[in-house]
């Protein structure tokens, strides 16, 4: 063979690598059109369940790419992220919450998530034109932290349909908070900058308040609580704390509540007797929930209690326990109760007596062991017979 057919031979044959090259290439690019189309073509319903495996961080960058159309995420999101919790805001970066809140956010209703003064968190509420139920679990610096909060609080006046308000570590000013007339919910218990005039001020303009929660607070008096009974007669709930030098205060006005139906208050003094009868005389709304946190009850307030028929929650301290007279509450669905001196026998006449009864806590119980456990399965099995 001369040369120049040689030469030939091997370009002919070069050509055709060349060619399976080129064939390849085109065959795979196909590929990846074709998968893309197979993508976009699907429904919203398939696309649901693929955005349910991945985090926020991956279905944003499906957003960002030609794969996701993003009205599809959008339609997607609206749903799934209508309540955002802390778990999604605190593993979440900035950016993309930022992002997603873009997106989502007049969708929002509900938001508990953390603001800190090394981000102007506000700036992420400013698109959750409905949210209606705000969490804020505060971590400021001291040196910032009035400023923060005081420019938090006044951020707040733009959300017209917010309704619900619960703030957690909020140590410092909280000046302007009676700002939110519009409020039904309002949670301040851990936030100690909240004083007896921030009480009253919040009361003399949220006259809507359905439940309110505030902790034990300094310089409390009977001013106070007549302020709260005059202007929230909404009140369906309440909770609130007494320090040990509160005794004098006069906590049993709440009873004049019409409204009032659950009932919580912590005092590490005594409870009054005259609010044991405020309960027990109650108008309006029957009451159905008491918890009595951190103070020992007598046997005879228990015995003027167990005369609230209608009570169906109730957590009480106590020495001892009358048994006769707890058997009255017919309608009490879930007990809790401090007594570490209390027997097996009392525990089984408890719940023989209570028929209704769907949950019994004890706490402190020292008695309860394994052979108790197991006769009180007998005993249960027993009563479901008859």
């Amino acid at each position: 063979m001369s040369g120049k057919a040689v030469f030939e031979e091997t370009k002919r044959n070069n050509g055709d690598k060349d060619s399976g090259i080129c064939d390849a290439r085109n065959v795979k690019a196909t590929q990846v059109r074709t998968s893309l189309t197979n993508f976009r073509n699907l429904d919203q319903n398939c696309w649901n369940v693929i955005l349910d495996y991945l985090n926020v961080e991956d279905q944003l960058r499906l957003v960002s790419s030609d794969v996701l159309d993003g009205g599809i995420f959008k339609s997607y999101a609206s749903h799934r992220y209508k309540n955002i919790d802390d778990e999604l805001t605190s593993r979440t970066s900035d950016k993309d919450l930022k992002q997603l809140l873009q997106i989502v956010g007049e969708n929002v209703e509900h938001l508990e998530m953390t603001f800190e003064s090394t981000k102007a968190g506000w700036d992420y509420l400013n698109s959750l034109k409905k949210l209606k139920s705000l969490h804020a679990n505060m971590n400021f610096e001291e040196e910032d932290g009035d400023m923060f909060c005081t420019g938090f609080i006044e951020n707040l006046k733009k959300f017209t349909c917010l309704r619900k308000l619960k703030l957690d570590g909020f140590e410092f000013s909280v000046k302007g908070l009676h700002v939110l007339d519009q409020l039904e919910s309002l949670d301040v218990r851990l936030s100690h900058r909240f004083d007896a005039k921030n009480l009253a001020d919040c009361c003399q303009t949220m006259r809507q308040l359905r439940h309110l929660r505030f902790g034990a607070i300094e310089n409390i008096g009977k001013n106070h609580f007549e302020i709260l009974v005059t202007n929230c007669k909404q009140l369906e709930r309440l909770s609130f704390g007494l320090r040990f030098d509160d005794s004098t205060v006069p906590y049993e006005l709440v009873c004049r509540l019409p409204r009032l139906q659950h009932l919580e208050v912590w005092h590490s003094g005594s409870i009054h007797d005259s609010f044991i009868e405020g309960l027990m005389n109650k108008q309006g709304s029957p009451l159905e929930s008491l918890i009595l946190e951190r103070c020992a009850l007598s046997a005879d307030q228990i015995k003027n209690l167990c005369s609230i028929s209608t009570l169906k929650e109730l957590s009480i301290s106590c020495a001892h326990l009358p048994l006769e007279d707890l058997r009255k509450l017919k309608s009490l669905l879930f007990f809790r109760i401090y007594m570490p001196s209390i027997t097996n026998d009392q525990i089984l006449d408890l719940l023989k007596g209570l028929p209704r009864l769907k949950v019994l806590n004890l706490l402190n119980c020292r008695c309860i062991n394994n052979t108790f456990l197991q006769l009180l399965v007998r005993q249960h099995s027993s009563w479901r017979k008859r």
